[in-house]
């Protein structure tokens, strides 16, 4: 049975990936609200976690651009290595919320993606 548009885990209808999937085809861009993919819950959450996350700041990108932003790191891909989750609490949770599977699946309906890789 499909869901409704916005259900209560706020992930869409295959209707509704489906239509997101056609525009990003046509126009080669879209915009996901953001709850589209996640409850009004979930994003509470987020900001709670992400608030206990302490700020890092980078000056020099991977590819050797300067900048000077504030991060605050869920994961991080040094170079060389595959990516790993940072430990703590706070990152492990929110790394567990936008993996959800619902999520996954909605994204790769959208983006077209066959396989887990």
């Amino acid at each position: 049975m499909a869901r409704s548009a916005n259900d209560k885990k706020g992930l869409l209808s295959e209707e509704a990936l489906t239509k997101f999937r056609v525009e990003l085809l046509v126009k080669g861009t879209i915009v996901i609200g953001s709850q589209t993919l996640f409850t009004q819950d979930e994003l509470a959450r987020i900001n709670q976690l992400q608030a206990e996350i302490p700020e890092e700041e980078v000056r020099l990108g991977d590819a050797g651009d300067s900048h000077n932003v504030f991060v605050k790191r869920v994961r991080v891909d040094p170079p060389g290595r595959s990516p790993s989750n940072v430990d703590g609490a706070a990152p492990r949770q929110i790394i567990d919320l936008l993996e959800r599977k619902e999520r996954g699946f909605a994204l790769k309906t959208i983006l077209g993606a066959s396989s887990d890789t």
